[in-house]
């Protein structure tokens, strides 16, 4: 039985697309080459007339300009390709140029699969507006261990019956908007206290625990939610190879490996939809395999689609493979055949269909208010010294500190809450990473200090703590010097802060930087909003804290 369920016109368009396909267009069906910056529309059309690639993976930047260009690439993608082409984007936290929605642990903060529905299905309709298809979300991973770099805010949380109730409406928000939407990441992060990105990671599970836990989750994604593509990770199951208490080390990631992608996501779990791999340049991967073999022993070892692929390179490898044999004829087809069935379930049979309806102002509107109610309905206030809500005069002088990692890739903009802090009458002063000696020197010029601090997954490759600058800011524990209650701390990332500094007074959850988050914030620190979010993971002991009250 198919995972997608086609209509008879749908079915025969497969059917028929296959039997017409050449061996080197179905091996171009396997391959998803990623948007260069050097890649212009026109290398994009050279590139679909010289591979017959299936696929396309796109980043869209966040200017008016750049989406331009990108959607002037998409265009001259689908015009130069003899068959439609599936456009797939990394829209964890909504389309590039759209809505902005918090981080997936926001939503388990408020735990509404309705709500989550709803933006699912926003991003759906803004996304295929734009010619994109296909989203690398959500994340159904649990938050289990505060030291995993990769997960933190990531994942809705770390209990298994709120990863199903929410992943399963998540999936179908988006899927009931139009696009495919991939549980990730197979078999499963947050156990171990490494990265993916980095090394081949482990989930540390024993097959009863994982059947109980990660399991259940991804029978819910198949079998409730409907989900059409699973993307499995750079990450091991020692214990399904009998190498638990082994040697871990020596298991390959899903990735790369048969037993996890065919015995286990295919055969046990009953997974019929299309297995797209993690990405390419991963040193989980990239130190288990050379990388002129990769795509090859994706394929090979149970896989569909390969992420990020040099075209050129891997439609070389995988026709060599198919020379070879190594790529039977009847994988190649079976494969190619389930890449065409997720075209035909996304109504791509029509390649006039390849667009969807542009957003109206709206629906824009109607969107924006869904991203608004979830931000302000996430925020919750994790420990108050009895400052919050704030009552400032307006005229007050206050300090707005923002901090994040100096060399990160994605720093903090907090602009929206200095705007709001104006609006309310207030006069705000900025600084940005200040040294221990700016900020000793410069909080006693202000009625109030606001610090913000951002930590969340790859702000720094390999760490979600207070690390690098970030401890400047609380050495000499400036607010010590103060009056009671002028400070607020607010974290607009991960949820353990308190953990690593349990003294501070207060602490505010936001979960990410999006404008809605900031706006609802500044709302909460002012009692504008009620603090409603429940933290959907368990601090470690010594959290500073009191339970009680």
């Amino acid at each position: 039985m198919s995972a997608f369920d086609l209509t008879p016109e749908q079915t025969k368009w497969v059917d028929k697309t296959l039997s017409a396909m050449s061996e080197e267009e179905c091996i171009g069906h396997l391959i998803m080459p990623e948007t260069k910056g050097s890649m212009t529309e026109e290398k994009w059309a050279e590139l679909v007339r010289k591979i017959p690639i299936g696929t396309a993976f796109f980043g869209f930047g966040r200017t008016p300009e750049e989406h331009a260009e990108a959607k002037r690439k998409i265009d001259a993608i689908q015009e130069n390709s003899r068959y439609p082409v599936l456009i797939a984007a990394d829209m964890e936290l909504g389309f590039d140029g759209g809505t902005r929605f918090n981080a997936a642990m926001a939503y388990g903060a408020v735990n509404d699969p309705d709500l989550l529905y709803k933006i699912g299905k926003a991003l759906a309709q803004e996304a295929r507006a734009f010619g994109v298809h296909w989203t690398f979300a959500p994340v159904v991973d649990r938050q289990l261990n505060w030291h995993n770099p990769e997960t933190n805010t990531r994942a809705y949380g770390e209990s298994v019956e709120l990863i199903k109730r929410l992943g399963k409406a998540h999936i179908m928000g988006l899927q009931d908007g139009g696009i495919a939407a991939t549980a990730k990441h197979f078999p499963g992060a947050g156990m171990d206290d490494r990265d993916q990105h980095g090394c081949t990671s482990c989930n540390w599970c024993t097959m009863s625990e994982w059947h109980d836990t990660y399991g259940a989750i991804y029978r819910e994604m198949v079998h409730e939610a409907k989900v059409k593509t699973i993307m499995p990770g750079h990450i091991s199951l020692p214990a399904y190879e009998g190498m638990l208490g082994i040697d871990p080390a020596a298991c390959m990631p899903a990735t790369l490996n048969r037993k996890l992608m065919v015995d286990l996501l295919r055969g046990e779990i009953g997974f019929e939809g299309v297995i797209v791999s993690d990405a390419s340049p991963m040193i989980g991967i990239t130190t288990r395999v050379h990388r002129q073999q990769m795509a090859v022993e994706f394929i090979v070892n149970g896989g569909d689609v390969f992420l990020f692929s040099d075209a050129e390179m891997d439609f070389n490898a995988l026709l060599d493979a198919f020379k070879r044999k190594k790529l039977t004829a009847d994988m190649l087809r079976e494969k190619t055949k389930r890449v065409l069935e997720l075209k035909a379930w996304l109504g791509l049979y029509k390649k006039s269909d390849c667009d969807g309806k542009p957003v109206t102002k709206q629906q824009a509107k109607k969107h924006e208010a869904i991203a608004c109610e979830m931000a302000e309905r996430s925020i919750q206030i994790q420990k108050n010294d009895g400052a919050l809500p704030l009552k400032l005069k307006a005229g007050s002088k206050v300090l707005v500190v923002d901090g994040y990692y100096k060399h990160s890739t994605r720093p903090i903009n907090l602009d929206v809450v200095v705007e709001e802090l104006e609006k309310r009458g207030l006069k705000v002063d900025r600084l940005i990473n200040p040294s221990t000696n700016e900020l000793l020197e410069a909080h006693s010029k202000y009625k109030h200090v606001f610090l913000n601090i951002q930590v969340k997954m790859h702000n720094l490759f390999g760490a979600t703590r207070l690390a690098g600058n970030l401890p400047d800011l609380f050495w000499n524990s400036f607010w010590m010097f103060r009056k009671s209650k002028t400070v607020t701390f607010t974290s607009f990332g991960t949820p353990y802060l308190l953990y690593e500094i349990p003294h501070l007074p207060n602490m505010v959850l936001a979960w990410s930087d999006t404008p809605d988050a900031q706006r609802a914030a500044v709302r909460a620190w002012f009692g504008e909003i009620p603090s409603t979010g429940v933290c959907p993971v368990t601090l470690p002991r010594g959290h500073g804290i009191n339970t009680k009250s």
